[in-house]
Parts: structure tokens; C-alpha cells; sequence
């Protein structure tokens, strides 16, 4: 489940409440009113929030009702919500959807702070400052962020400042929240995902990039039960970068994966193919994988696709 970042709708919050009487710090409800939402919606679906993933536990007519967790509210921007506030809603995508935006999750990273709000001709720049744990790691020159859950492009970064620049275009401007927000109010920053996965697959994070060196039998097992169908590969240890699997599930939404072994100089363009089902057909989907996986810093053995 993801999100494009491209906003559906400007909903209205028609109440807040705490989720436990007397208690507004252990979660609140927000009954958020918005035709478009609720348009297909039902109880258990997802449903972004300025950029916040939440669940939809009730349905009333043209009104929908989210909880809002302890963690929530300390990792965004959700706490100032009160009666009247105007807020970006989007539905979850569709599988077969075209995506405008970029992929958004949902899951906030941190807020970031308005810091000066410009007119630049028809267009209104914004710069905010961020938290060090994001720039420049994750920030870059003409790469995605979310705020507020809205698809939007870095024009600038200082990192000496901790800020970054974004620019709204007027179709932009009459679509999401931003431009009615003022200097020192808080935004929700979700950086993108994919510089993520790719940092971590550089990094060996145990989390979500630890390489795993593994023999026939056991890649066959992990693949086959992560994708489905069988696997069979030359008796060598390949390298499987689970980073750059969820990369690839993220970027085309298909159980695609790569099969990746460790640099060695003396071995660097001798790898042995692994074959199963049809290689990639798109040439761009060959390019984007072995960008990702060069920057993941492994070589490539073969791309394939399991359907």
C-alpha cells in the first residue's frame, strides 16, 4: 500500500476528540469531512492525512474517522489539529494506477520548521528547515520529498543551515495546505523512500540492508517464499541485497528481485547467471536496477522478474 503524493482533496476537520476520555495524551480522534475520500472508502482502509498513513474506523456519509496514536502525534504535525483546520487527503493507490507523484508511504520521518515564504513570479518558494538526521543524507538537489504528504521537488539545500527550498506551482498553490501556513509552523517531512533502502544497502544496516551471504539451497527457500515458485542458481554463494528487493517492489510494484554478489576485482565481470522465468523486459526497468544496485555498491549477476 502507497501512496503518489498527488492530493485528492482538501478535507475539513469537523472534530477532535480524545480517543480515552480525560486523557487527550494517550491518542485523539479526528473526524475529517471529505466527499472525495469517502467516495469508495470503508472501514479498515488507508488513507493519508497530510502525509500521514491512518485507518479509517468509521463512515458516515461524506465524513470518515481516523485514530491518532501517542507516536503519532510526537512525529508530526497532527496534535495542532483543531475544528476547521483544512487538511491534504489522499486515497491509497490503486494497483494499476498511474503515478504522478513519486512513492510516499505515509510514514512521517519528522517535522520541519517554515522558515521563509516568497513570491517568485506566479510561484511561491518555501524553505524549511529539517533535521540533521535527513540533510543531506536523504535531501538532495531536484529529488522528491513529501510534505505534507504533497509530491514535491528540491530546488535548493544548504546543509550548513539545515534547510532546504521547494517551489509551488499555482496549480499547486490551489490544491494542498502549504501556501495557507505561516513561518514557524510545523510541516511533516517524509523523505524518499527508495534513498533509503539504497543508503542502508550501502551501510549493511541489520534493519532493512544487511547483506546476506547464502548457498543454493537457502536462496531458493528465501526467494521461493518471498515471491513465490522455484529458484535454481549454479553452486556458488550469491549475495541477495533485501534493501534493493523492497527497492524494486516499491518502484514497479511487481515481485521483482535481484540476485547480487560481493565487488572482488579479479572477479568483478565473471559472475554466473542465474535464470528463472524471463528477464526484464523494460530497459528501463534493467537501468534503474543496476543504478540502485551500483550505488548499493554490489555487482549485478542477473535482473529478473518472478510473476
Amino acid at each position: 500500500m502507497v501512496f503518489s503524493g498527488i492530493v485528492e482533496d482538501q478535507g475539513e476537520v469537523v472534530g477532535v476528540r480524545p480517543m480515552v476520555e480525560g486523557k487527550p495524551d494517550d491518542g485523539i480522534t479526528v473526524d475529517i469531512r471529505s466527499k472525495v475520500a469517502c467516495s469508495d472508502a470503508y472501514i479498515g482502509c488507508s488513507i493519508a492525512v497530510e502525509g500521514v498513513c491512518l485507518t479509517a474506523t468509521e463512515i458516515n456519509a461524506d465524513v470518515f474517522t481516523v485514530g491518532i496514536s501517542p507516536e503519532t502525534l510526537v512525529k508530526t504535525n497532527l496534535k495542532d489539529l483543531t475544528k476547521g483546520s483544512k487538511v491534504n487527503v489522499e486515497r491509497a493507490l490503486a494497483a494499476d494506477a498511474r503515478n504522478s507523484g513519486h512513492v510516499v508511504q505515509g510514514h512521517i520521518d519528522g517535522t520541519g520548521v517554515i522558515e521563509k515564504m516568497w513570491r517568485d513570479g506566479e510561484s511561491i518558494r518555501v524553505r524549511i528547515r529539517a533535521f540533521p538526521e535527513v540533510l543531506p543524507a536523504y535531501i538532495v538537489p531536484k529529488g522528491f520529498i513529501a510534505i505534507d504528504g504533497v509530491s514535491l521537488t528540491v530546488c535548493e539545500v544548504n546543509p550548513k543551515t539545515c534547510t532546504f527550498t521547494i517551489m509551488l506551482v499555482p496549480h499547486t498553490q490551489s490544491s494542498i495546505t502549504l501556501p495557507h501556513k505561516t513561518v514557524g509552523d510545523r510541516v511533516n517531512l517524509e523523505v524518499d523512500c527508495l534513498a533509503k533502502y539504497v543508503a542502508a544497502a550501502r551501510t549493511g544496516s541489520p534493519t532493512c540492508g544487511m547483506p546476506l551471504f547464502v548457498g543454493t539451497a537457502f536462496v531458493s527457500a528465501l526467494v521461493g517464499g518471498v515471491v513465490g515458485g522455484a529458484l535454481t542458481v549454479a553452486k556458488k554463494e550469491v549475495q541477495i541485497s533485501l534493501a534493493v528487493v523492497f527497492v524494486v517492489k516499491l518502484a514497479y510494484g511487481k515481485a521483482s528481485f535481484f540476485i547480487l554478489r560481493s565487488l572482488d576485482s579479479e572477479k568483478r565481470h565473471s559472475g554466473t547467471a542465474v535464470r528463472i522465468g524471463e528477464p526484464m523486459a523494460s530497459t528501463g526497468e534493467r537501468l534503474t536496477g543496476h543504478t540502485l544496485v551500483g550505488i548499493a555498491n554490489a555487482d549485478v549477476v542477473d535482473v529478473l522478474r518472478m510473476n
